[in-house]
């Protein structure tokens, strides 16, 4: 009896005084250590537009570049080209973020037999980019790509738009397609078949 009592005194002490005690396994009685999330780099940036987002669900987003950022994915956009976007619009390049927020959760080793292991929870936004460019020929091109979100690297602004699900992803990037076949969008034009032209025909399949 003494020995049972001194132990739970011990292990109640332990659960005070640990930094890193998370509470009480109910079937060992034995204190596990506190569970640990991980962001991904992509999920912080989506959070930073808009915090509160659901595991599982479906978020589509704008990503806008402003100069000296380069639109990459072999854009022939001029110079000047970019500068009277970004006089138009107020940026030079825009594309769709649309994709889904995920969670996994493993359990590390508890190290002592019968000790509950810690959780770890990785957090993520698997998305996909979509936008279109200009071509070295003129023609407009689509570009449909998983994204990872470029950082302090680059002058961009990721703004929140709404929730989709797993069929309006496909019917965005169905769209991207499309919307570049059609004769009257094969030719890019600074004034009516731009990247902002191509963004909101996303836009509109997503809402």
């Amino acid at each position: 009896m003494k020995f049972t009592y001194f132990l739970n005194a011990f292990l109640a002490t332990l659960a005070i005084a640990s930094p890193i005690a998370s509470g009480r396994d109910e079937e060992t009685g034995l204190v596990a250590r506190n569970d640990e999330e991980v962001l991904t780099d992509n999920y912080k940036a989506v959070a930073a537009a808009h915090p509160g987002l659901q595991k599982d669900k479906y978020y589509y987003f704008t990503i806008k570049n402003s100069l000296p950022d380069k639109v990459r994915d072999g854009d022939a956009s001029t110079l000047t080209e970019l500068q009277q976007l970004q006089q138009k619009l107020g940026f030079d390049h825009i594309g769709v973020l649309v994709g889904q927020v995920t969670e996994t959760t493993r359990t590390k080793p508890g190290g002592k037999k019968g000790k509950p292991g810690k959780k770890i929870t990785t957090k993520d936004f698997k998305g996909f980019y979509i936008h279109m460019t200009k071509g070295k020929d003129g023609k407009t091109a689509q570009h449909t790509s998983v994204w990872s979100d470029r950082g302090a690297e680059s002058n961009q602004k990721i703004e929140y738009v709404g929730t989709t699900t797993k069929k309006g992803e496909d019917k965005a990037k169905a769209e991207a397609k499309s919307y570049v076949d059609e004769e009257s969008h094969k030719v890019y034009s600074i004034d009516n078949n731009n990247c902002n032209s191509f963004a909101q025909a996303i836009l509109a399949v997503l809402r």
